[in-house]
């Protein structure tokens, strides 16, 4: 007979896990009733199924959606890897997470398991320690693949909605473009996502207008393309930069805003015999123009420009640096302190905001920061999402 709870669990854990449904499949009823206890004294947030055969569990995924299934290997009738056969072969399961459960040690069966797309396998008798380790891994692994997903959606919903202006081509080529930069950098490889996401939510928060805020979650990972640009001993350098390697650093602010203005770019590269992606930018550019990349330049230019005047490469001040760029600021600064670098650790995120605080007024807009405070449990949220 088919069953269903909730079951509760601690509270530093809530606001991970909550609301996922799980489906367990074993025809023995002692083993679900096992794991039933095993979940109930360690006092998880998920919602859970309970079904003793393939028919009760497509009866109950016919009327549920689930975040997990963990089926049993050795069942009468249908099987375990039939029932995860047929899964992978539906449009509506396909990417449905699996953990198979089996009572017989076979490295063969662990194989044929993960080759017919099961995320992970345990062994009978199920231990609890690893029961539960295994389900927050492979839900970690699903609320990323998840958060992608949504980010892609997103982006086609924009294209749609403002198809006059923004063709969805440019959208991935922009984000590409900003991944280029990471990938050639000792930056997080989500590093320029993150930023786009805390820019957004940051853009909202000041209560800007809908079309600014989108293109400003759409151009803020261009903040550091001018990188791309940069030699490899100084971008890739592990210890202390000269000063003259500082100056190089320093210089990926006016690069990146030449590389988002192409009519800027062929006299740099010619002057300082730039690589050859510079070269690459510039024809996908020359050819995709589009009134995105005024935005993105701004914020290439003056992300590192500080609010008290001090900063580079021009030492503007206030509302001399444009809004998009002072939203930047602060964004990109949060991630780089949440972010472990070669020369220091992470930073937690009280930590983190403890020492952003104290540059509010003369490094960030103080008007800026002070929205950035109320919001700052998003951006803690969304950099737990991206950096497992």
């Amino acid at each position: 007979m088919a069953m269903e709870m909730k079951i509760k669990m601690s509270p530093q854990m809530q606001n991970h896990w909550a609301d996922q449904h799980l489906l367990f499949l074993d025809d023995d009823i002692s083993v679900l009733k096992s794991i039933n206890r095993i979940l109930i004294q360690k006092r998880v947030d998920w919602h859970f199924s309970f079904a003793t055969c393939v028919a009760e569990a497509l009866d109950l995924m016919s009327k549920t959606t689930f975040d997990m299934l963990i089926t049993d290997i050795k069942m009468p009738g249908r099987d375990g890897f039939h029932f995860l056969k047929s899964l992978r072969e539906s449009p509506d399961w396909a990417d449905l997470p699996v953990i198979m459960v089996t009572g017989l040690d076979s490295p063969r069966i662990k194989t044929k398991a993960i080759e017919m797309g099961a995320a992970d396998l345990l062994s009978k008798p199920i231990r609890p320690e690893e029961l539960l380790a295994r389900i927050h891994s492979v839900l970690l692994e699903k609320r990323k693949l998840d958060e992608y997903k949504a980010h892609n959606d997103y982006l086609r919903d924009l294209a749609s909605e403002h198809s006059r202006e923004i063709e969805s081509g440019k959208i991935e080529m922009i984000l590409r473009l900003a991944k280029a930069a990471d990938f050639r950098s000792n930056e997080d490889g989500n590093h320029v996502i993150r930023v786009g996401y805390y820019a957004k939510i940051l853009s909202e928060q000041l209560g800007v207008d809908r079309a600014f805020s989108d293109k400003l979650f759409i151009t803020s990972p261009l903040h550091d393309i001018g990188k791309i640009a940069l030699p490899d001993a100084v971008l890739m350098k592990s210890g202390k930069l000269t000063e003259k390697e500082w100056a190089i650093t320093k210089s990926h602010c006016e690069l990146g805003h030449d590389l988002l203005s192409p009519g800027l770019l062929k006299d740099r590269a010619s002057s300082q015999n730039l690589s050859k992606m510079v070269s690459v930018v510039f024809d996908v550019y020359e050819t995709t123009r589009n009134h995105l990349l005024d935005m993105a330049a701004e914020i290439a230019l003056a992300h590192h420009e500080w609010y008290d005047g001090s900063g580079y490469p021009y030492g503007r001040k206030g509302e001399q640096i444009p809004l998009a760029a002072r939203i930047v600021a602060i964004a990109d600064s949060y991630d780089a302190l949440r972010t472990k670098k070669s020369y220091r650790p992470a930073y937690e995120h009280g930590k983190a905001l403890a020492m952003m605080q104290k540059l509010s007024s003369t490094q960030f807009d103080p008007h800026i920061f002070e929205e950035f405070e109320k919001c700052a449990d998003d951006f803690k949220r969304i950099y737990l999402l991206e950096s497992f």
